[in-house]
């Protein structure tokens, strides 16, 4: 049942069954963070999406492992955030969640209304929150034993001593009630790594970029017209924030103000890239104008290669 110390309005949706989001196209506006157990086990998503009325924060779980509660705080400030004098977070005093849900439950949904934060509304507003998302998840062993974990969506941690609590900031978005276009041509965007396509031995011209991704986390610039993979000749267009656990890779990608995207294309291996064509990348998703797209794709290796292309145009 949804929790009883709710303060604001909050629809917990639970379904049983497992959700794989694989790369499959997300809303404008969705974000997605891994959903870490003991730290370092990776055992689903955390989602954060919004449209001009509500936010949603959608948990998922993977590779068996269930949801038993959740707790969730999204709030302005990290003031905000009910924490004790050392800093570590009260999970109890957390506005929303559910403190029991169905057995098998692998999916669970929070909406919020935005103007709780004083965002979305007509003239939209945007504005940055402070998501702080937590879970008790399960898993039956092969033994039948069960085991039980507390897990955090990842970001930065509360306190550097005691609990390892997370949280991270997304920034809702403005979608449009009246279609957007663009004003320029389309131009081809690659997010800068540290090998060009020319070194790959892939092309004798063409510009473009693979990046090197070893576990853990980190961002790339997205650049549009880098001729001869000179960043000072192209258009910083966007940031690509990127997670990759060793067994799962999370891709999240903003555009900056001005531009739009209508296709985004991503491939990802544990060997170089062997092409410079993106429609042969493996994980491609048609956008409608959009000015932010993710991927969750299910990889292994340490380190892995990835390369990011984005067709933009200015708005």
């Amino acid at each position: 049942m949804i929790n009883s110390k709710v303060k604001f309005l909050a629809i917990a949706i639970a379904t049983v069954g497992l959700i794989h989001l694989n790369s499959s196209p997300s809303s404008a506006a969705q974000q997605c963070n891994i959903l870490y157990a003991g730290q370092t086990t990776n055992v689903g998503t955390i989602c954060v999406d919004n449209d001009l009325s509500n936010l949603s924060v959608t948990y998922t779980t993977i590779d068996a492992w269930t949801l038993e509660e959740t707790h969730l705080f999204v709030g302005s400030s990290l003031t905000e955030v009910p924490r004790t004098q050392t800093g570590n977070p009260k999970i109890g005093l957390f506005p929303f969640g559910a403190d029991s849900l169905a057995a098998g439950t692998t999916t669970s949904t929070i909406t919020i209304p935005l103007g709780d934060f004083g965002a979305g509304g007509t003239p939209c507003l945007a504005k940055d929150l402070i998501v702080a998302a937590h879970a008790v998840v399960v898993k039956v062993n092969s033994d039948g034993s069960i085991r039980r974990e507390t897990a955090w969506g990842n970001g930065s941690r509360f306190a550097t001593k005691g609990s390892w609590a997370t949280y991270f900031t997304y920034r809702t978005q403005c979608p449009s009630a009246s279609p957007v276009a663009c004003t320029g041509a389309n131009q081809t965007a690659y997010a800068l790594g540290q090998t060009t396509f020319i070194e790959l031995g892939l092309t004798n011209s063409r510009w473009g970029w693979q990046l090197t991704v070893p576990v853990g986390s980190a961002t790339a610039q997205v650049y549009a017209g880098a001729a001869q993979n000179d960043i000072t000749k192209g258009t910083n267009v966007g940031t690509l924030q990127y997670q990759y656990t060793g067994s799962h890779l999370i891709l999240n990608f903003m555009l900056n103000a001005g531009w739009l995207m209508t296709q985004t294309h991503v491939f990802a291996g544990s060997n170089d890239v062997i092409t410079i064509a993106p429609g042969q990348y493996g994980h491609q998703h048609n956008l409608q104008f959009a000015t932010s797209d993710s991927y969750s794709i299910p990889i292994n290796g340490d380190p892995i290669y990835v390369v990011f292309h984005a067709v933009v145009c200015k708005q």
